[in-house]
């Protein structure tokens, strides 16, 4: 409820910002969310003493979502881009890959909305697009109805997180760390990241992925898989997983030749629906390029910044450059080697390994790739983590805890620094 005064303190202040710009007022966010992650971490300990139920624990999870749905977003403007990039396609009837939001000056939102990015064309895929557009044409030429629309249909889907959290996991503990999670709410229910739906689609392949060993089911979560890459690219890094442990798991020569065929023709067909209509060159892909070349050494990977810093004390030239190429290299050498161990194990292969795979690999991207690395990127992480409790990935069970608060509070603090 301390959220609701931040918005007429900024106004107050003579902050008229699309998003919080006040350093002492963002201060005052970042110590709230502190003493909600203290909140979190005690509550926690209730969780496993079994003094809260679920039903307590979904209770609040409504009323923390449904509270926030209706606070001004203040952490960051990717909402408003969502909002004037779907309005190219819904309201000018252009392609979002081709034309930027700066092409429409004359928008009625334009003067309010617009930021450093609207300068470049679409950069998510085109799912996404489809999802934004039908929002923005339902929100019409009223910015407040938009804005709460997109808003709410996030909170929407983090109510279907919370469900197939709980179908995956069947675990109290672990839909209590995703439902309580301050920078969770923070991001999903408050700011509104479209990254709500990359977990959707991920929670949605992974419930079928863990259920009987059938063929069936390996196709939906192979093609729900896709559904996430068609919102953001970047889930293209989980499809070897999802395709090499039910081929190696499968002893029916037949089923196995089913599957093989099937995933081929499903990850051909689909982005051949999503994308023609917005044409068929890689002009597509020239507002993600963009992004990609939008980087700092502040807000770059961890390896990136460490490799950096000692390059640049060692006077090596382009030590940025060089630091950007290595630690990407290594990358691809660890990813490549978790395939082939993949490979060489094959007879030795989990099911329900799939999480821990998906864990290590994301963990593996956001240390060493991202230039541009935002508090958000970290939910996936703290999701992949809370759904290896069960299975302990390389740490004890309790420690485990330990590392998704480090997470959670790296995410928060990491906030200062975007200041």
């Amino acid at each position: 409820m301390s959220f609701y005064f931040i918005e007429p303190l900024r106004k107050y202040l003579g902050d008229q910002s699309l998003t919080l710009r006040n350093n002492y007022l963002f201060l005052l966010v970042v110590g709230l969310l502190l003493l909600i992650f203290i909140f979190y971490i005690l509550s926690y300990k209730q969780i496993v003493k079994n003094n809260i139920s679920l039903k307590t624990v979904f209770i609040f999870f409504s009323l923390f979502n449904l509270t926030l749905l209706f606070i001004w977003p203040i952490g960051s403007s990717d909402i408003f881009s969502y909002i004037y990039q779907s309005r190219i396609l819904s309201e000018y009837q252009a392609n979002p890959y081709f034309v930027s939001y700066d092409t429409f000056t004359h928008d009625s939102f334009y003067h309010i909305i617009r930021n450093k990015w609207s300068m470049h064309t679409m950069v998510y895929g085109p799912l996404w697009v489809i999802i934004g557009s039908v929002l923005s044409f339902i929100g019409n030429n009223s910015l407040l109805f938009t804005l709460f629309l997109f808003k709410l249909f996030f909170i929407v889907i983090n109510f279907l997180n919370f469900y197939f959290i709980s179908k995956i996991s069947k675990n109290i503990k672990a839909i209590f760390l995703y439902a309580w999670n301050p920078l969770i709410l923070y991001e999903f229910a408050l700011n509104g990241h479209n990254d709500v739906l990359i977990v959707f689609f991920i929670l949605i392949s992974l419930f079928f992925f863990l259920q009987q060993n059938k063929i069936k089911n390996y196709i939906l979560a192979w093609i729900f898989l896709l559904f996430s890459v068609l919102i953001k690219f970047y889930t293209i890094i989980f499809l070897p997983f999802f395709f090499l442990i039910p081929l190696f798991k499968n002893k029916n020569n037949k089923e196995k030749l089913y599957f093989s065929l099937s995933a081929v023709a499903i990850v051909i067909i689909m982005p051949i629906i999503f994308f023609s209509p917005f044409g068929n060159n890689l002009k597509i892909f020239q507002g993600i390029k963009a992004q990609l070349s939008h980087s700092s050494v502040i807000f770059s990977s961890i390896i990136i910044s460490i490799l950096s810093c000692l390059f640049s004390l060692l006077n090596i030239n382009n030590y940025f450059n060089w630091a950007k190429i290595i630690s990407r290299l290594t990358f691809i050498i660890f990813y490549c080697g978790i395939i082939i161990r993949l490979f060489l194990n094959y007879y030795k292969l989990i099911q329900n390994n799939i999480v821990k795979y998906s864990f290590f690999i994301y963990a593996l991207l956001l240390m060493m790739v991202v230039t541009w690395l935002m508090p958000w990127y970290l939910i996936l992480l703290i999701i992949l983590l809370i759904l290896n409790f069960k299975n302990s990935l390389f740490l004890p069970y309790f420690k485990n805890t330990t590392f998704l608060y480090g997470i959670t509070l790296y995410g928060i603090l990491y906030y200062i620094i975007l200041r």
